[in-house]
Formats: C-alpha cells, structure tokens, sequence
C-alpha cells in the first residue's frame, strides 16, 4: 500500500513531498533525503514484498542502477530496507518524459530526434560495457531535462548477459512493453538476448519520435507482439517526407528483425551512424529540445 499521512510523511531518513507515479510493482514518491537533495524513491509495494522473485529483481535493479554512472543515466543514491520495505533512491530529475513530450508536440524535428538517439546509444554504451542489457527501452523512460539531454531511466526488467543472471528470468515468457520489443524479447528466449535488442527498441522509439505514431498497432498485445515477428517495417518516407537518406538508412539499420542484421553494439551505431547523428545536427537538436520544454518545466517549478 501506500505509504500512509500517519507515518508524517516520512520514509526512514526520507521526507516524502508527493507521489511522482506508480505500478504494478513500485510506487514512486519524490522525497528529500537528509542532506537535502530532492529524489525519486522507489517503494516496492507490500504484496511484492511477499514474493521472493520480486525482491530478488528489486535488488539486480537497484545494483545495476547504483553501478552505472553515466550522463545519460538518470543516477541511483541508495538502496535498502525500511521497516521490511525495499526501496531505491534516484536522483530527482526535473523533466518531461518523450512520451509527454510528443503527446503535446506531435512529431519531433529531425534534429531532435538525432540528439535523442545518440543520447541514448550513449546510455546504451554504458550499460552494454557493464554487461547488461536495459529490456523496457521505451518513451516513457526516457527523460528530457532542461538542457535538451536525454536520460534513461527505470532498471526494473534490466539484467546482466551473464548465464548467472537467467534464474531471474523463465523462458518463454515475455518481459517488457509489447509496442517496444525487438521479436527475439517476444519470442521469450532468454538466452538469446543482448544489447542488439535494446538497440531495437532504439529503433521503435526513434520511429515513435519521427511519427507520433507506434511502429505497430494491433486489436490486442499479442497481435502488436507478432508483427515485431512477422510483419514488414513500414516505410518511414510515407509518414515523414523530410528525413534524409542518412537518418532514414540508420532507422532501418536499427529495425531489422535478425539481431545479427543490426549494429553489434552502440558503440557501432555511434560510429557506422556518424552521417545521420553529427556533433553539429545534434547539438541543434538539443537546443530545439530544450526550447519546447521550457513551459513543462516552468509549470513544474511553479508547481
């Protein structure tokens, strides 16, 4: 349950301000924590406590957070346990989420798309180097701060590649979100997956960007599930006249079904990507970035 106003509004060290969200999992409360830094705090739900698969994710999330530091990574603070309540403590990050960001805005200039994608190939670089893979790369968990910067965020479903780390994880089931899993994910196999399939839903989300649109919409989950699968990848020039040959040829580089048809790695994206993602294309990105979220965040300090 919620943490309730009969524990004054404190979470051991923690002084809760508000709710930011929830799931099926955590609840998301912003806090301040003692030497008055603003955070995010994860509080695992008490049914989730019960279960031991639960908390054993909550952990692999809460370290693999609390390893990677990087700047397109929104930072783990602390982790721990609160009178048999697991939490985790994220560097609060005043922002729009992408998904929010197109809701209102519709498709994003090219520039911005380029300085979103090479943000997060360089979040993805991190994490690929620490040996792991990201598994839920969607808008919703992409932050954009007031600078026009890209962050990821939420490690829920994240894993290290190591055999180790499959326990966690039961084949043939699927983990992640259905509109951004690249097929191998929706196949299940665990033991098939690495960084070529967050690499994937690099590509759903650039398309996403692009479009204001899913790459695919289906009657049901299972039918979105099966088009990663079976059907072709739309051509983009029918829904975005203006993108260049470049950006075009790196969007369909990304989408492709075969893993082994996709860029290896991010740090390969970066390099065989250089045409559609230059130093000069994204920095203009990110000024257009930090130009039309300047309201949200306005709204947000005055909030």
């Amino acid at each position: 349950m919620p943490i309730s106003a009969t524990e004054e509004r404190h979470f051991g060290p923690y002084e809760i301000l508000g709710q930011l969200g929830q799931g099926g999992m955590a609840i998301v409360y912003l806090a301040r924590s003692p030497d008055g830094e603003q955070v995010a705090l994860k509080v695992l739900r008490e049914e989730a406590d019960e279960r031991s698969d639960m908390v054993a994710r909550f952990h692999r999330e809460a370290r693999l957070a609390r390893e990677l530091r990087h700047p397109h990574i929104v930072p783990a603070l602390d982790a721990g346990v609160v009178d048999g309540r697991h939490f985790l403590a994220t560097r609060y990050v005043p922002s729009v989420d992408l998904w929010d960001l197109v809701e209102a805005r519709g498709p994003l200039p090219l520039d911005a798309c380029r300085s979103l994608t090479r943000d997060l190939a360089l979040a993805l670089q991190a994490i690929d180097e620490a040996g792991a893979i990201h598994r839920d790369v969607k808008p919703q968990n992409v932050l954009v701060d007031g600078t026009g910067r890209a962050m990821l965020t939420d490690f829920g479903l994240a894993r290290p590649t190591n055999p180790a780390s499959l326990r966690l994880t039961q084949s043939g089931v699927f983990l992640g979100t259905p509109s951004y899993a690249a097929p191998e994910q929706v196949l299940g196999e665990r033991s098939e997956l690495d960084i070529r399939a967050d690499l994937y839903s690099l590509g759903v989300l650039l398309w996403f960007s692009l479009t204001g649109k899913p790459l695919y919409t289906g009657a049901s989950r299972f039918e979105v599930l099966e088009k990663h699968l079976d059907a072709a990848t739309p051509e983009i020039r029918r829904h975005r006249e203006d993108i260049d040959d470049a950006l075009r040829d790196l969007l369909n580089w990304l989408l492709q079904k075969a893993p082994e048809n996709r860029p290896e790695s991010p740090l390969r994206l970066l390099e065989g990507g250089d045409a559609a993602l230059s130093t000069e294309a994204c920095a203009r990105g990110r000024t257009l970035l930090t130009q039309m979220i300047a309201p949200s965040l306005e709204k947000l300090a005055d909030a």
